[in-house]
């Protein structure tokens, strides 16, 4: 039987032990062996979190393919400082979502960030699409 997808972006499946997302592939059914799909959307914000936005200054980070630059976000720029704030870890996280919902993908977007231990955080962003809302926590 032919392959037939479920939602717009591939499900996610988090690993509670090491909090790292995997792809959820179908176990049974017609679909067995492909990855599920979902309308959440989570893919698609995680991926945008964790991109590299180029820095307009270095011009270090980026994609090749995103000739704009405009793409991903300047977490990893506030990883690599212990000194962070909640309050930067929070605009980029804002910044990603932002770039999001100006593409449709989702309609609203809020992000909290929580400081573990100097250089550790934990982020928690949720975002809305039309079939529901959507919440997440990211380890930095």
């Amino acid at each position: 039987m032919a392959f037939k997808s479920t939602g717009k972006d591939i499900a996610l499946t988090r690993n509670d032990t090491n909090g790292k997302f995997t792809f959820d592939w179908a176990t049974s059914g017609p679909n067995k062996g492909n990855p599920n799909f979902d309308d959440s959307r989570a893919n698609a914000v995680l991926v945008t979190l964790n991109s590299y936005k180029r820095d307009p200054v270095g011009g270090t980070g980026g994609y090749y393919w995103d000739p704009s630059g405009l793409r991903g976000t300047f977490l990893y720029k506030v990883k690599q400082d212990r000194l962070a704030t909640k309050g930067q870890l929070q605009a980029a996280a804002d910044d990603g979502g932002q770039q999001l919902i100006s593409k449709l993908v989702i309609q609203t977007f809020t992000s909290t960030a929580q400081r573990k231990a100097p250089g550790k955080w934990t982020l928690v962003v949720e975002w809305s699409v039309p079939t529901g809302q959507y919440k997440q926590t990211v380890n930095l």
